[in-house]
Order: structure tokens, then sequence, then C-alpha cells
């Protein structure tokens, strides 16, 4: 981390002074409870925990045709194996011309359109610390040049090192993984920049994107390190060098959206095809009240082997729904199943949420791993069942 936020201040220190700038933080007190004891012996033993969160993002402009993003995150939690820590998520200087756009920093960089996992999303590596459902992301160094058309856009991106993916241990509870893990092994050295390219087209209710990603993959290999060549003891995360084709595609049709996901990706430890489908159907006025309901369907499949990096989305399907309350304090109820047809578990969250002031935000989560124990992907959370209260206050 600190490598990325020398980077960082290298370019936000050459901002000229006249930039304007305008941002938004928030600071977070989250009460956590887990109803079951940790299941390893090294987790944290403290069934009630306190967590304290912020986080600030903003934009800034320099005349007409120089801008540029910024997000950063700090997070405090005496329980957890990193009691404290803090990423940029992002930090960039961008530049407009006529036709293209260039953009070098920290880059924060979003490819998918399903709900539950976007398949195809790999410039960024995730953060499974702070969120073990991977929607927390790690700031990429890198830059991009983007070719903007009036129904077509091109990007290319060039990332000069990757940043293995934060996953938890020691202290930490939602271990993904049985073992500690040893030091990260690189296929060629950490060094080897990733190229990548994404092209997009759109009509009047339909979005295509196709790309293609060269470097080491964001998804970790671990391997087994032996004692005396018999006793597993520690895990070492592996980064093969991959080439990943990737395609999306959403089509838009009165009050429902399809999607569709899908990746064929090729590398030292096989080939393998990943695919995601579903849609959502938007219910407005319910039963004659203000309350909107988006119901989501989506049914994911892949097909890597036992010695690939392990995924929760091989044979699942995802179902949901979101309610909108539209009143004035903005109230949304989400709730959220992954289920495994083949081993019969699931993970289910139920999320509340509603502002209690301008500038305050109540929101309590539930989580429960379901007949897990069978699940090699999510054994290691069966005990990991958890209550979350969030209190936000935005600045």
């Amino acid at each position: 981390m600190i490598r990325t936020a020398t980077i960082a201040l290298a370019f936000l220190s050459a901002l000229p002074l006249t930039a304007r700038a305008a941002g938004r933080g928030e600071l977070e007190l989250t009460a956590i409870a887990y109803p079951q004891a940790a299941l390893f012996e090294a987790q944290s033993d403290a069934r009630a925990q306190a967590v304290l969160s912020t986080s600030w993002s903003g934009s800034y402009r320099v005349g007409t045709q120089w801008d540029g993003d910024f997000s950063v995150f700090g997070r405090a939690n005496p329980e957890a194996d990193t009691p404290v820590t803090a990423d940029i998520r992002e930090a960039t200087v961008s530049y407009y011309g006529t036709a293209l756009n260039t953009s070098i920093g920290i880059l924060n960089e979003h490819w998918g359109v399903l709900e539950a996992n976007n398949l195809v999303d790999i410039v960024n590596q995730r953060d499974l610390v702070e969120d073990v459902g991977g929607d927390a992301k790690l700031g990429q160094p890198g830059a991009s040049v983007t070719w903007q058309g009036a129904t077509k856009q091109v990007q290319i991106y060039l990332l000069p090192y990757l940043r293995e993916r934060r996953l938890a241990e020691d202290e930490d509870r939602f271990w993904t993984a049985e073992l500690p893990y040893a030091d990260a092994q690189y296929e060629r050295g950490r060094g080897v920049p990733a190229v990548a390219a994404r092209a997009t087209a759109y009509a009047k209710n339909v979005e295509v994107s196709v790309s293609h990603y060269w470097g080491y993959s964001r998804e970790p290999r671990l391997a087994a390190e032996l004692e005396a060549g018999v006793r597993p003891v520690r895990l070492v995360p592996n980064y093969d060098l991959i080439h990943q084709t990737g395609l999306e595609l959403q089509l838009i049709k009165g009050d429902t959206i399809w999607k569709t996901e899908a990746f064929y990706r090729q590398g030292d430890n096989g080939d393998n095809f990943s695919i995601g489908a579903g849609l959502e159907r938007k219910f407005e006025a319910l039963l004659g009240t203000r309350v909107a309901v988006t119901p989501y369907f989506e049914v994911y499949y892949d097909n890597r082997n036992e010695d690939a990096p392990r995924t929760a989305f091989d044979h699942d399907v995802f179902v949901g729904a979101r309610m909108a309350f539209n009143d004035i304090a903005d109230t949304e109820v989400n709730l959220n199943i992954l289920a495994d047809w083949e081993n019969d578990s699931a993970l289910v969250e139920l999320e509340a949420g509603r502002r209690l002031a301008d500038d305050w935000n109540v929101a309590i989560e539930a989580l429960a791993p379901i007949n897990v124990d069978d699940d090699r992907t999510l054994a290691t959370l069966r005990n990991d069942a958890r209550l979350r209260l969030h209190i936000t206050r935005y600045f």
C-alpha cells in the first residue's frame, strides 16, 4: 500500500493551485455480533465487535480539459488481523482531448452488468478482508486511453504491476481457506505489467462490450506447502499469467433488463469458461402504494478444475429483490440468496436501511451461511453468521 500511496501523492501534488475540487466523505460506526464462536483457533474469539471506518471521495477540475477523481478509505477494528488499515482506492489525473481521453494514476474501473458477481471485472484487485463478497476493490496503479464515439467506446489499459488480493487470515473472521498463507509467488515475478482492452457499442436498448486482458490473474491459485513432504501447513497464493476474453451484454425492454457476462480464460493451469445470465424487472406502485419492488434472478456456471482458484459461482442460482419505499427517509430493503444446486449450500443476506436526517443514515444487515459444510468454497464460513448495525454520518 505504501508504493501505491507514493504514486498517488506524486500526481496529486502536481495539481495547479487553481484547481477547483469538490468532495464528500463519510464516517461510519459498525457494531457486529457473531452468534457462533470462531471456527479456527487463530481467529478472534470476540462475539461482539466495533468497527470505525471512513472514506472520502470527490473530483477536481482544472480549466476545461483537465480533471480527476480521488477516493480514500480507512478502517479501524481492534479484533482484525490488521487493526488499522487504509488504501487509496482512486487518484487520477485525466486529460480530455477532441476524441481521446487519457487518465493516469490510481485507477478504479468497473466492468460488468450482473448483480451478484461481475465475472469479467478484472482491472482492479479485490479486498476480501473489507468485503467477503468482493465488492471492495484496491486501487490499481496504471494508465488508460479512451476513444469515445457517438455510439462506441474503446478503452486501452496499461497496468504496471499486480496488487495481491487481500485475504482474511489469523484474527480475521471469514477465512476463505483452512490454513494460514505463505508469501505469494508469481509466475514471472511481480513486476510483469498487464495490458487490457475493452470495446463497447451502444444502441437504443442494447449495450455490448468485448474485452481482452493479458497479465496476472486477480484470483490466486492456492497450493499447499508441506511439512516433511506430507502434512500441509500453509497455503501459497500463486499468481499465474492468463489471457482472458470477456463478453458483456445488456438488453433493456420496458421495465425488464436482461443481462449476460462470460469469459474464456487461458493459462498454465488450464483453460476454463465461465458464464452468468439473468434478468431483473421493476414493479412500480406495488398494491397501489409508493413502494417499488425489483426482483432479480441469475444463473452462474464455471467449468474450472479443482486445482484452479476457487469460486462460489460455479453452479449457482442467485435470486433476490430490492424494495424501495420511496418515502422521505429513502427506506430500502434488499434480500439476496445465492444457492448452489450441486451441494444444496446457500448464503442468505438481508439488508435494510434509511436516512435518519439529511447527513445521517442507519442500516442493519444479516448474513447467514446455510448447509455449507460440504461446499469446498464456503465451508470455512460455516460459523460466520453475522449481524451488523451501521450508523453513518456524511460530511
